[in-house]
């Protein structure tokens, strides 16, 4: 059988899970249907509880379809019309300027590349080049790494959860 991740319930002190198993997994958080958040369920959880991170606190206030969703399967383990606070509103995870934000890896707020248009990720594509070419020509063997190296073999893209991009070198 397939361990699971079982979600008790969500409220305003933050996600509260359950797990059949002690083996742990990472879920993502998606407000209205976009990924605010990824959290491990066991190691991220104190007491059956993983808090809010506190740069997100600010925006949860209002109403949201909130699912949390196992990273890797896929399954979706929460899934409900939740409302926190007194606001009416739908909740909106953006900058002063309207642009989508999440959480990234590091649990930076951050616009995430699944946010952005490819106007704004090729110049990201073109100095990621310019830096390896540069490397290569000074003799550093160099190349991408981490999550770019998989975003770029899995789905030829940038992960849309991530931010940034990962080189190594020897």
């Amino acid at each position: 059988m397939v361990d699971q991740v079982r979600i008790e319930s969500v409220d305003a002190a933050g996600v509260h899970v359950g797990v059949d198993t002690t083996a742990d997994a990472v879920v993502d958080v998606l407000f209205d249907g976009r990924r605010i958040w990824s959290f491990w369920a066991l190691r991220d959880a104190t007491d059956g509880l993983v808090e809010w991170p506190s740069m997100l606190k600010r925006f949860i206030d209002g109403t949201t379809g909130l699912s949390v969703v196992e990273h890797v399967s896929g399954t979706v383990v929460f899934d409900e019309e939740v409302t926190f606070g007194s606001g009416t509103a739908r909740i909106s995870v953006v900058d002063s300027e309207g642009r989508p934000l999440a959480l990234d890896k590091s649990n930076r707020i951050t616009t995430t590349f699944d946010t952005r248009d490819p106007a704004h990720t090729r110049p990201l594509l073109d100095s990621t080049e310019a830096v390896l070419s540069a490397l290569h020509d000074a003799g550093v063997a160099a190349f991408p790494a981490y999550g770019t190296l998989l975003g770029a073999v899995r789905e030829q893209d940038f992960i849309g959860h991530d931010s940034d991009v990962d080189l190594e070198g020897g």
